[in-house]
């Protein structure tokens, strides 16, 4: 009986260790890698975990980015670059490249707050409408190589 339940404790040991949050971070493949950032820069996952930011850390899919007072600057796997301005909040809605433009790449951001300056990448060069920068109030696609892109909060009054 002990040579039947073995094999079984084996298969789920190994499901439970390929499954756990870490080796799937691991196994994404991430958006793009941090080249600066100040004290108190953090990502949020989707899960909700929260990580701090440094250089050479890693950004996923699915990540927020919170500058707090500090600036991050994030290089993109396609050879973007944004910098992001203190008190900003940038979410990497929808990223995919695969080293090559075959239709299937994607670049989705969004500006929750604050601001940023963005130089495109590969992403959009050929598919401008594979490229997008949404926010509370537009959304923005590639019209040149660079923006920058900044929320002012106003005060309705009347």
């Amino acid at each position: 009986m002990s040579r039947k339940i073995l094999p079984w404790s084996v298969f789920l040991l190994l499901i439970f260790v390929l499954s756990s949050p870490l080796v799937l971070a691991k196994a994404m493949q991430p958006a793009g890698q941090v080249i600066a950032a100040g004290a108190g820069v953090k990502a949020k996952a989707k899960s909700g975990a929260v990580r701090v930011l440094k250089r050479r850390s890693k950004v996923y899919q699915g990540d927020t980015i919170i500058t707090g007072r500090s600036t991050a600057q994030i290089r993109f796997s396609d050879g973007s670059l944004t910098a992001l301005r203190p008190r900003t909040k940038f979410k990497i809605v929808s990223f995919r490249w695969r080293g090559k433009q075959d239709g299937s790449e994607r670049g989705i951001f969004s500006l929750l707050k604050g601001g940023l300056r963005t130089i495109s990448g590969s992403i959009g060069k050929r598919h401008r409408n594979h490229y997008q920068m949404r926010t509370p109030v537009a959304t923005i696609g590639i019209r040149g190589t660079s923006y920058f892109l900044r929320l002012l909060k106003r005060r309705l009054t009347g």
